[in-house]
């Protein structure tokens, strides 16, 4: 018998663990998986140790760092831990979820936990950018512009 599935909804919190021992904070804004069969997430310019996690509770717009679709599997399968649950982080990179789903999430592109957890190391030089053949697809196709980043 396999592993059950860990439930998420749109508000949850979660860990991604990093190369450092120390812990990148994400929130599912919409839960897109019966639409395109990925969450859209939000990940934050926080790091934090495990005894911190349990104190998340002010979450900003100004701190996203990334709004993205991903697969659900790391979540799922609990190896991003899931912390608590908060009110939704308001932000104007919503829409771009909303307006991938207007057009059938045609050009989307959806992201796996492993990636995501090296983009974000890369982003925190914990990961040599050499790693990455296109490093555009670190700094253009996953963050959220400095320009844009409040809303």
């Amino acid at each position: 018998m396999g592993k059950r599935k860990i439930k998420y909804s749109e508000g949850d919190v979660f860990l991604v663990p990093s190369r450092d021992g120390k812990f990148f904070v994400g929130q599912i804004i919409v839960d897109g998986d019966s639409d395109i069969g990925a969450l859209f997430c939000y990940f934050f310019d926080l790091k934090v140790t495990i005894d911190e996690a349990q104190n998340i509770s002010d979450l900003s717009s100004e701190k996203i760092i990334s709004a993205i679709l991903i697969t659900p599997e790391m979540i799922q399968r609990g190896y991003w831990t899931i912390t608590v649950n908060c009110p939704v982080v308001q932000s104007v990179h919503e829409k771009l979820y909303w307006r991938l789903k207007e057009n059938n999430f045609v050009g989307s592109r959806v992201n796996g936990g492993g990636l995501i957890a090296d983009k974000l190391d890369t982003y925190y030089g914990l990961l040599e950018e050499s790693y990455w053949a296109r490093l555009d697809m670190v700094y253009e196709a996953f963050l959220v512009p400095p320009e844009k980043r409040q809303s």
